[in-house]
């Protein structure tokens, strides 16, 4: 779900857009593929999110039974506003990591 509500960081070195799940947060809603999962609370809320994290282990799962010669990409994209706090940040990268996705990448606009 690409929206231009959210504001994206620039950076110099950057690639093309990866094939890969795209997490998106908008004002505090989390969106995996434009599905809507999550939303998130407060800065006391930690750890990964649940249906976030089951949402990507089960696309992983299903693409492999799918498509067995095509390996999951391991990577998630990170689609988050410039501005958000670090803790929402955090929670959607923990959700990537409990769907056993380390390979983190940010959208961002190039310089």
């Amino acid at each position: 779900m690409l929206t231009e509500e959210v504001r994206l960081p620039s950076a110099v070195n950057t690639l093309p857009i990866l094939d890969a799940p795209l997490m998106s947060l908008i004002d505090g809603r989390v969106f995996v593929d434009g599905d809507p999962v999550d939303e998130l609370g407060d800065a006391t809320e930690t750890g990964s999110l649940p249906r976030a994290t089951h949402l990507l282990r089960s696309r992983r799962e299903n693409l492999s039974f799918l498509q067995p010669d095509r390996p999951f990409p391991a990577r998630v994209v990170l689609h988050i506003d410039r501005d958000a706090p670090a803790y929402q940040v955090k929670r959607l990268v923990a959700s990537a990591s409990a769907a056993g996705i380390y390979d983190i990448d940010f959208m961002v606009v190039q310089r």
